[in-house]
């Protein structure tokens, strides 16, 4: 809570309204109307909730789950701070607290909130829309529940969002967007493949010497609009590794993958001859993973929106790629899903850019593969 806030006065009548806040524990604080100094409880060992995380809405059975996504502090300042913040875990339960206002504005001017955060049980319940309008001319910002944890989390958390939020915004895309996404993907790939080419020809040597079997391996892969396609990368597993199991997902120490293999994974050096695929126009450089078609199937039938990754070309690096670990399961899959998502609606050249100067730093470090 500010603590600018001043609850001296005693409160006024009229409909209570309820506030907020991401940090666990019990209520920092209860005023109910009329109140007298005395009936003030503090909360043992209070915990100071940003003025820039409080959420204003009319009271509901749903508003925990509704603001789940709502950090439990706020994110200190640093060079992560903007399109590649860090990862906000969720907390576990949100904490409320009462005041006492007639009208909305009059509850965000107590509390010197400066964003409103809609987080309503029932998407056809009547909102204050003139209130609503003049907190929006007064400076204040007003979010839907998914759009305030889509900026915070730089994700599009799944529990929050419905399918009319994916289905009304601007356009995805433009023809002007796509020729420079298509330059773009040109000319990464082509510095990529003149820088590797010599590490290339070592891979293909150490690859022969460490098991039997060919240097590449072919795959086949789900693309834009669904639409298969194949793959070369530089092969990792043992010949036939899944000619009895069939295909798994992969996993830690995975007895399927060869010594070098182990570290042409852990350096995601195995990805760098899908730059054919992008010089083919069925990958681009920057996109979600591609997937197997066994699996996609498999995942849609159990994750909603999961078909959406398809409204763009999959790529070799990814926005999911550096923010989540590598995906070995159904739920993986899922939160890999909701930075997918974001990636699709906020896809741009300097996030594009940003995603490749982290791939990087994942190739020097080993960051996140198996």
């Amino acid at each position: 809570m500010d603590s600018r806030l001043d609850l001296s006065g005693p409160a006024q009548n009229g409909e209570v309204l309820r506030v907020v806040g991401g940090a666990e524990g019990p209520p920092l604080l209860s005023v109910q109307a009329e109140a007298a100094p005395d009936e003030v409880a503090l909360a043992p060992s209070p915990s100071v909730v940003p003025t820039a995380h409080l959420v204003v809405a009319a009271p509901s059975a749903s508003v925990e789950a509704s603001v789940a996504a709502l950090p439990t502090q706020s994110r200190p300042e640093s060079v992560e701070g903007g399109q590649l913040a860090a990862v906000v875990q969720l907390p576990s339960a949100a904490q409320s607290l009462q005041i006492a206002a007639r009208t909305l504005p009059e509850a965000v001017r107590q509390l010197r909130a400066d964003t409103v955060v809609i987080a309503t049980e029932d998407a056809q319940e009547p909102l204050p829309i003139d209130e609503l309008i003049r907190l929006r001319l007064g400076g204040v910002t007003v979010l839907p529940a998914h759009r305030f944890a889509e900026r915070v989390l730089r994700r599009l958390p799944l529990s929050l969002v419905r399918a009319s939020d994916l289905a009304v915004g601007p356009a995805l895309t433009s023809p002007m967007s796509q020729a420079i996404k298509r330059l773009f993907d040109l000319a990464m790939s082509s510095i990529l493949l003149v820088c590797a080419a010599p590490l290339l020809a070592a891979l293909a040597i150490l690859i022969k010497l460490d098991s039997q079997g060919p240097v590449f391996y072919v795959q086949e892969r789900t693309g834009r609009g669904g639409k298969p396609y194949r793959v070369r990368k530089l092969r990792t597993m043992h010949v036939d590794a899944e000619k009895v199991s069939g295909p798994v997902w992969a996993r830690q120490s995975d007895p399927r993958v060869t010594r070098v293999g182990a570290f042409l994974r852990k350096t995601r050096l195995d990805e760098i001859p899908q730059v054919f695929a992008v010089f083919r126009g069925d990958m681009s450089f920057v996109g979600p993973r591609p997937e197997r078609p066994f699996f996609v199937q498999q995942i849609k039938q159990q994750i909603p929106f999961f078909g959406l990754r398809e409204a763009v070309k999959p790529g070799i690096t990814g926005w999911a790629q550096i923010r989540y670990q590598y995906g070995s399961s159904i739920e993986d899959a899922k939160s890999k899903l909701e930075y997918d998502l974001y990636y699709v609606e906020h896809r741009s050249l300097f996030l594009d850019l940003a995603i490749c100067f982290h791939t990087a730093k994942i190739v020097l470090f080993g960051r996140g593969a198996r």
